[in-house]
C-alpha cells in the first residue's frame, strides 16, 4: 500500500533468550498434563523484520519512548 511504518518492540522481547521467571531465574522447560517436556524458548524479533530499524521500549522509560517515537514520526510521515 506504499504506507510507511514505523516499528518497535519492548526491549525485554527483542534477543532470542530462555524465559525468566518472577525471581529472575530461567525457564528452560514445562511440562503439560501428561507429564511431557515442553521445551520453552523465547523467540524474540522475527528473522523478516530483525533487520528493520525498530524503536526499543521498556515501561520504566515511556517519556524516552515517546519522544524517539515523535521524532520518528516527524522524520517518515510530516
Amino acid at each position: 500500500m506504499g504506507l510507511p511504518v514505523i516499528y518497535t518492540c519492548r526491549k525485554d522481547w527483542c534477543r532470542e533468550e530462555n524465559l525468566r521467571d518472577k525471581d529472575k531465574n530461567e525457564i528452560e522447560a514445562l511440562w503439560d498434563s501428561c507429564g511431557r517436556e515442553i521445551r520453552v524458548r523465547k523467540e524474540g524479533v522475527h528473522f523478516d523484520l530483525a533487520h528493520r530499524n525498530r524503536i526499543e521500549w521498556e515501561e520504566s522509560k515511556l517519556d524516552d519512548f515517546r519522544k524517539a517515537l515523535e521524532s520518528r514520526i516527524k522524520a517518515v510521515i510530516v
